[in-house]
């Protein structure tokens, strides 16, 4: 089974872009975001399938704080120029920050990435 492509969120900043993605065999949701541009991004975006006040780890810094979904199914994103995160989050409440995402490579075009959040 592959990644699917779930949304792509509407953005305010030109340069950002945001994939929302459900996970193989698993009801988490992937969020990747890439600021294309050189101005750092920070905004609010609908996550869509997202729960309320759930949390996602960075899959290439675990040690980062976990991001949340707000009550208003809202995740803030704070980008530097043409960086980007991935988040992986989970709907079992009793692995409410997911960490368990497979390893992300690292490289000039994403530098962080965030990975998935629970549907």
């Amino acid at each position: 089974m592959r990644v699917q492509l779930t949304d792509v969120p509407a953005v305010q900043a030109k340069g950002l872009l945001v994939l929302v993605h459900k996970l193989p065999e698993s009801p988490d949701l992937q969020v990747t975001a890439i600021n294309f541009g050189p101005a750092p991004v920070d905004e609010t975006v609908a996550i869509a399938g997202a729960p309320q006040n759930s949390s996602g780890a960075d899959v290439l810094d675990p040690k980062s704080p976990a991001l949340a979904i707000s009550a208003a199914g809202g995740l803030r994103l704070s980008l530097k120029g043409y960086e980007g995160k991935k988040r992986c989050g989970s709907r079992d409440p009793l692995r409410p920050d997911h960490r368990e995402a497979p390893p992300a490579r690292r490289g000039p075009e994403a530098s962080r990435r965030y990975s998935g959040f629970p549907r």
